[in-house]
């Protein structure tokens, strides 16, 4: 019904959101949307100076042809958790491509967690979403993406349609003869073009329906450091080969395959936590929404 509802009127939505430090304290100083995005109400922990933000899409859902644009500044020495309060449905399209573009600025000491629910890719559907991130000296992104291919409890499975998904992070760097220049720490780069050979592939989906990809990039994680955290993901039951953890030159990258976005969700969660504790010093703070 929404699809047929909005057959000739896609939207192109915007948000813009820009926060800097008040009193120790991060809040939103610039704050822009567009329908359908809208802003709920930011939450404040003062002991630890973050703002958890909520970022709604009010529409229900992304429709054919419809443009969604992202942009998120962090001035220095601030931190943001923004999520999202429900799964977001990419709705089947008749040709037009639905797309997001996300831009993200990362300044001197700042801490983002760009940790949304997850996204459900209807069959037929056709949908790219591309993220760029930028840190600057001694700034932190963490991100997940956690995508259901179809309904799958009404049997309905991503056989038509495409999907794209590309992240880059970059980071500046600190040399003097570098100073001014960024780097990228990663990139990545999936889709899925033709779904109905990769259901069954181990190179695609491998018979399962939810993929999940999580970064914790901007500050270096020793060996050490990567085996200890391995360790305490496998004992809370996150593990090979639905769980795979890979250190990169500026942080973790930890990828899902499986059948539940819940379980995805949970052992990401569980990752996030301990990297907090373990590599930052920070305690985590858990949505209440996540419930």
């Amino acid at each position: 019904m929404l699809s047929q509802f909005r057959e000739t009127e896609p939207w192109t939505g915007e948000v813009a959101l820009t926060f800097g430090s008040v009193n120790g304290c991060t809040k939103p100083i610039v704050t822009y949307t567009k329908a359908p995005f809208k802003i709920q109400r930011s939450f404040y922990q003062p002991e630890s100076g973050i703002c958890q933000v909520i970022l709604l899409h009010t529409g229900g859902g992304i429709v054919r042809g419809d443009r969604l644009l992202s942009h998120f500044d962090l001035h220095p020495q601030t931190q943001v958790l923004l999520t999202t309060p429900a799964a977001q449905k990419i709705y089947r399209s008749d040709g037009l491509l639905s797309q997001q573009n996300i831009t993200i600025q990362v300044q001197k000491d700042s801490i983002l967690e760009f940790l949304p629910l997850e996204t459900i890719v209807f069959k037929g559907a056709k949908y790219e979403q591309k993220t760029i991130v930028k840190l600057e000296t001694g700034a932190c992104f963490v991100g997940w993406e956690i995508t259901r291919f179809g309904r799958t409890a009404r049997a309905e499975y991503f056989e038509t349609g495409s999907w794209r998904s590309f992240l880059e992070v970059w980071q500046a760097q600190e040399t003097n003869a570098e100073k001014g220049h960024t780097r990228p720490i990663w990139i990545d780069r999936q889709q899925l073009i033709d779904p109905h050979a990769l259901q069954s592939s181990p190179f695609g989906l491998n018979h399962q329906a939810v993929i999940g990809n999580m970064v914790l990039l901007g500050h270096r994680v020793s060996p050490e450091d990567q085996t200890t955290l391995a360790h305490s993901w496998k004992n809370g039951g996150y593990s090979a080969p639905t769980f795979t953890l890979t250190r990169t030159m500026e942080g973790l990258v930890g990828r899902y395959r499986g059948s539940s976005s819940h379980q995805a969700r949970q052992g990401f969660i569980h990752l996030w936590q301990d990297w907090k504790r373990s590599i930052l010093g920070k305690n985590p703070w858990i949505p209440r929404l996540w419930g």
